[in-house]
């Protein structure tokens, strides 16, 4: 002390006599749970023999001031577990309470080989609260310390391990505030386990009092007494403390504090092995910056590693240690069961997830895992995910997308339990189990279970995430690490959040837009969620809703509110990958195509192996007519996962697009081949056979299928091939049908009104009111997209059968300046559909000579003449010999 200046020792004094009186006061207070011998003590809570949780208690291993620790027995599993409670009246407090079950949460986020392992939590039949956890045939450090038993190269091997784990724990953004010698279990195998992270969890709840500091005073860092504000580094000098007290356990320091050692290691006349000193040196400086500086610092070991440094000890030296079992980790309010650690995996994991989607919260909370199940497999190369299904796969096997579930060699099954279903549950409990097989053979790989709160879904999330990393043993990286580390802050917003999700999940399931208000109930509660806690997952729920509201209004407010809530979610979150692709979708729906490649691209940036991004971006290249570009795009997406059903199927696309039939249908087929119950391809080969003209090819392809089994897409295809057929009447009834679904397309009112008109004549007045209305929702559309080159030509189309023949004329001249004003890329569906349109616009006002000047002008531009032969009108035209000489240049 005397070689100190005035500042440095009256603050060491002042320190010191923070130790001196702490020391007494937590030495029988944290006897901690291990301190003691519990062959001394009664049984506090009158536990033993009884069953928790499935659990038999066989012994009282320790108990202090604010737990119990049990032993206990699995009989399913045949394994020992640890068994801690709150102490005898702490029990009765909701504070206590609220700090054990923060603990079960914060250690449930930690997944480290050098961090005890929870497996869950339980209640006890007087309702108690129970953390389940692994029993460690070790030795706490305190004891081997003590005995002196540690050689330097065993204390730097031990230390540098409990960095690491720390380090782990700091990077998942959670303190351990209390590391001291009982909370470091010594395996006999050398491996080293981090305990107890009690202290963490209670200085994650807002204190009152918050100048008082929490944890064991004698390994508290200088600024942890001072009740400053803690980083990691204050584990760090936690830990160089149990490093300084084994030093002067195995006489390498001379018995001096710590504190007064890291301002002058010349305090002591002895010197640590080199090793040792350096470890000393880097952990125990005063100040937290530099102190967690030098630790990063540190060289790899030279010394064995755990793994190589082998203890020693015996089996009878365990017995005689009270606590000698302990703590751990994962999951926030916990399981029960659980199976291997070890599993016999394939090398490429291909995932399917089944649940039941009769059940709106079991629904919901498959609908979250199957989101980060994909993120998960577009940052991991052994990964694949195929998707979600209903029940054990649905009638048909497959789940909306068409994959066989059978494809999959591992499979998910998730399922939420209550009081309604098993008795044995209170009636504000669930229970959910995640179950994992081995596809071909039904082998059960891991059973997994764990009893909720009904106010508290928000913890399960978090946790089944963590039982699918651990069970694949998988790391996750980039956004699928971000993802697993997103917290729910309120449990009530994430309940109303849950019960909107599942409407939209049985939505999108069924596809029924009679029951498209639903999702009106959606929003309501989604956007109550987002009031009450806002988060970025609530504001993409809400475009998600407002555009699949879209899809069957198609109205323009609609899509403009979930390009607003789609916007906000990037702004809540900026890594939000779905929120781009969401963006890059409804900018595409507005012609911005500008907005939406760059939409498309930004999430590439993010996650440059996202298979969606590419193939929306490919998406908006076939509507600009930049096929080239859509195809290599779509070849990028090939390399990165030659099995994806959407890239076939959008290679398709492409190639249908620019009119080469016969490699789009090589590319359906292979789509089929990888999702054989798609129907969206389907639909697409049935377009196929439309611009191929084998009308009676796209019937046979739904014969049998009943019409109320049918999409608004297949009633489409049905409707477009009986009208090339000219059965007019049955393409006025597929229509009909398809506008149940699409309510709002003008296109399709249009080809309703000429189908109309050729069944019942021109002056038919269903036909002139299918018109009216096309003209009237096209007018309301291109108020937001006033360049829109279809929307004026289908203007123009319905203002001619309306007799409005001036003002046909004048939309026309729009729509044809711009599409002149475009390249010779322009898509042929569109320049087909002006062309046509302009026609017919012409032809109608007597203006023949301009008509066959269009005609003339689209066949220059690769216009195909054969849908419009192919219409049923126009006949005068058509026999005109000018005509007939254009046709056949």
């Amino acid at each position: 002390m005397a070689t100190l200046d005035q500042v440095t020792r009256d603050e060491l004094t002042e320190l010191l006599d923070h130790a001196d009186a702490g020391r007494h006061y937590f030495k029988s207070l944290t006897g901690f749970l291990y301190g003691s011998d519990a062959d001394s003590l009664e049984d506090p809570l009158e536990l033993l023999g009884k069953e928790i949780g499935g659990y038999t208690v066989t012994e009282l291993l320790g108990q202090g001031g604010m737990g119990v620790v049990y032993k206990g027995y699995d009989p399913k599993l045949e394994r020992s577990v640890a068994i801690k409670l709150l102490a005898p009246g702490q029990h009765l407090s909701d504070v206590a309470r609220s700090r054990f079950l923060s603990e079960a949460q914060l250690v449930s986020r930690l997944d480290h080989t050098h961090i005890g392992i929870l497996y869950g939590h339980a209640l006890t039949q007087e309702g108690l609260d129970a953390m389940i956890m692994a029993f460690y045939d070790g030795q706490t450090l305190d004891k081997v310390i003590q005995d002196g038993a540690l050689t330097a190269d065993q204390l730097v091997t031990i230390c540098r391990d409990v960095i690491e784990g720390l380090s782990y724990a700091h990077e998942q953004g959670v303190i351990h505030k209390d590391i001291k010698p009982a909370n470091l279990m010594l395996l006999g195998n050398g491996q080293i386990k981090i305990l107890d992270f009690g202290a963490a969890a209670y200085l994650e709840q807002e204190q009152e009092d918050t100048a008082v500091p929490i944890g064991t005073t004698a390994y508290m860092s200088p600024e942890q007494i001072r009740a400053e504000p803690l980083t990691p580094a204050t584990d760090f000098w936690s830990l160089g403390v149990v490093l300084f007290e084994a030093a002067i356990a195995n006489g390498w320091i001379e018995r001096v504090n710590a504190f007064t050692w890291a301002q002058n290691p010349a305090a002591s006349s002895l010197r640590a092995p080199e090793e040792v000193e350096r470890l000393l040196l880097a952990m125990l400086r005063v100040d937290p910056e530099q102190r967690a500086q030098a630790v990063r610092q540190l060289a790899e070991p030279t010394v064995p590693t755990a793994n190589q440094v082998k203890f020693g000890f015996t089996r009878k030296g365990w017995l005689g240690v009270a606590g000698a079992t302990l703590l751990s980790v994962a999951g926030a309010f916990a399981w029960y069961a659980m199976t291997p650690t070890a599993l016999q995996l394939p090398e490429h994991r291909k995932l399917a997830l089944h649940f039941d989607h009769a059940q709106p919260i079991e629904a919901g909370l498959a609908s979250e895992l199957s989101d980060r199940l994909t993120a998960l497999a577009y940052e991991q190369g052994n990964v694949s995910y195929l998707g979600s299904f209903d029940g054990e796969g649905g009638a048909d096997g497959t789940n909306p997308d068409g994959v066989d579930p059978a494809s999959a060699n591992l499979t998910w099954l998730l399922d939420l339990t209550d009081s309604e279903q098993d008795a044995t549950l209170g009636k504000d409990q669930v229970r959910l189990s995640l179950i994992l097989t081995e596809t071909s053979t039904g082998d059960v790989l891991v059973d997994w279970q764990q009893i909720y709160p009904r106010s508290r879904l928000d913890l399960i999330p978090a946790d089944l995430y963590q039982q699918v990393l651990a069970a694949l043993a998988i790391e996750p990286e980039g956004l699928a690490q971000l993802t697993a580390q997103e917290s729910i802050t309120n449990p009530e917003a994430y309940a109303q959040y849950l019960e909107a999700r599942a409407i939209l999940e049985d939505y999108q399931s069924d596809m029924d837009v009679s029951q498209v208000e639903r999702l009106d109930e959606a929003f309501t509660l989604a956007q109550e969620a987002n009031r009450i806690s806002p988060q970025a997952s609530y504001q993409l729920l809400l475009a998600w809703l407002r555009m699949e509201q879209y899809t069957v209004s198609d109205e323009s407010e609609i899509l403009n509110d979930a390009i607003y809530w789609a916007n906000q979610a990037l702004a809540t979150n900026g890594n939000l990958i779905d929120a781009y692709l969401v963006l890059g979708r409804l900018y595409g729906e507005k012609d911005q195509n500008g907005s939406a490649i760059a939409s498309y691209q930004l999430a590439l940036q993010h996650q440059p192996k996202n298979l969606d991004a590419y193939e929306g971006l490919a998406r908006v290249y076939i509507g600009m007519g930049r096929f080239d570009e859509a195809e290599s795009t779509l070849q990028q997406a090939l390399v990165l996962d030659p099995n994806h059903w959407k890239t076939h199927s959008a290679l398709g696309v492409t190639d249908h697009y620019a009119q080469r039939y016969q490699q789009a249908a090589v590319h359906y087929k292979d789509a089929l081949a990888l999702a054989p119950g798609n129907r969206a391809i389907r639909s697409n080969l049935a377009v196929l056979l439309v611009d191929q003209q084998d009308y009676t090819g796209v019937l046979q392809a739904y014969e049998g299928v009943a019409d109320a089994q049918l999409d608004g897409f297949e009633r489409l295809n049905v409707a477009v091939a009986h009208f090339y057929l000219q059965d007019f009447h049955q393409a006025v009834r597929y229509y009909q049908l398809a506008l149940e679904q699409f309510p709002n397309m003008h296109g399709l009112w249009a080809q309703l009104g000429l189908s109309q008109v050729l069944a019942e004549g021109e002056a038919s007045p269903a036909a002139q009111a299918s018109f009216e209305r096309s003209l009237t929702l096209a007018e309301i559309k291109l108020k937001d997209n006033p360049y829109s080159i279809a929307m004026l030509a289908n203007i123009a189309n319905c203002r001619s059968w309306l007799g409005q023949h001036q003002s046909a004329a004048e939309s026309l001249n729009e729509a044809l300046a711009l599409w002149r004003s475009q390249s010779d890329e322009t898509g042929s569906r569109l320049t087909r559909q002006v062309v046509s349109t302009g026609i017919l616009v012409l032809e109608r006002s007597g203006r023949r000579d301009a008509a066959l000047a269009l005609f003339q002008e689209g066949q220059e531009r690769g216009f195909d003449a054969n849908a419009l032969m192919a219409i049923p009108y126009l006949s005068e035209l058509k026999a005109d010999s000018r005509f007939q000489s254009i046709l056949n240049l």
